[in-house]
Formats: C-alpha cells, structure tokens, sequence
C-alpha cells in the first residue's frame, strides 16, 4: 500500500509539474511578409548590412527579409525576399528615402549570391516593375530586433506592403 501511495504522489507531482508554466522564459517570434495585391509572401528571416563598418562615413545600409535562412551555403530554389537598401552612417528609427529595391520570388543561392528568379518589383531604369510610390519605415532597432513596415505601388498599380518585427542577423563585414 505504502508503495502504491508513494507512485501515485509520484505521478501527482509529475503531472502537477508539467503543467506548470515558467513565467521566466521569453518566446522570441518573428513576425513579417510581404502582401502583394492578394499574395501573401512569409518572410520570417531578417539581416541587415552596413557596407561600411571601419568608420562613420556614409554607406549603403541594406534590410533583406526572406522566407529561408540565406546564411545556408546553397539554396537550389524558393527563396522569396525583399531587398532594400538606403544611405546612411547607422540604422535608425524614421523614414528612409530608398536608394535601389527589389522584390523577388523562387530565387536560388549559389556561391554566396542570390540569382534567378521572378522579380516582382525593381528599380532598375526603363522596368516595368519600378515603384511610382515608396514608403519605408523602421519603427524600432536594438542590437538584436527590428520592426519596419513598408509599401510600394508599382506602376501598373499594384501594391506591395508588409512589415517585420523581430529578431535580425547582422552580416555586415
């Protein structure tokens, strides 16, 4: 009987215990994508890159969100990513007048480059795919998060808008 006790205040314990919640572990979520007109692209995976990291001269700063993680050697295809990039010393909060952007889906990522694909949005000179309207905004930055939002209206009038906010890999050289 005693043995009987003792198992089943056992069982109690385990039971009690694995329902219990720890009030002290934080769950980190990455939250972005990309909607464009009534596509919806998930881009759970952030970096950032400053051209320029030897002194505060002024430098292309680059934000890349994308479905797969980019730091793989390989990627055959599938990749769907944002690119954007503006002119600045550090990633600050505000508004940024954007320098090149792209918009590109089922790339592929071979010997450290991202290539192929369809591109969706560019700014490439003489594209059909350039932006008429731009907006982009980062709300927030720490040595670890970011959350911007963004819009582009390409010029058959097609909207491309989403926002990220979590955690970023920082691939600047």
């Amino acid at each position: 009987m005693k043995t009987i006790n003792l198992i089943c205040r056992i069982l109690i314990g385990l039971f009690i215990s694995s329902c219990a919640t720890d009030d002290n572990q934080v769950e980190i979520t990455n939250e972005g994508g990309i909607q464009i007109g009534n596509t919806y692209l998930n881009t759970p995976h952030a970096y950032i890159n400053d051209e320029n990291t030897l002194n505060d001269n002024p430098s292309d700063l680059a934000i890349i969100l994308s479905n797969k993680d980019l730091l793989r050697d390989n990627i055959d295809s599938g990749i769907d990513i944002l690119y954007v990039d503006y002119r600045g010393v550090d990633f600050e909060i505000g508004t940024k007048e954007l320098l090149n952007y792209r918009v590109t889906e089922n790339a592929s990522k071979s010997n450290g480059y991202i290539q192929g694909g369809n591109r969706l949005l560019e700014d490439t000179y003489n594209s059909d795919l350039n932006a008429t309207e731009i907006s982009f905004t980062i709300n927030s930055i720490s040595t670890t998060n970011i959350d911007f939002e963004f819009s582009f209206i390409r010029e058959d009038g097609l909207l491309f808008s989403g926002n990220y906010s979590g955690s970023y890999t920082n691939v600047s050289e």
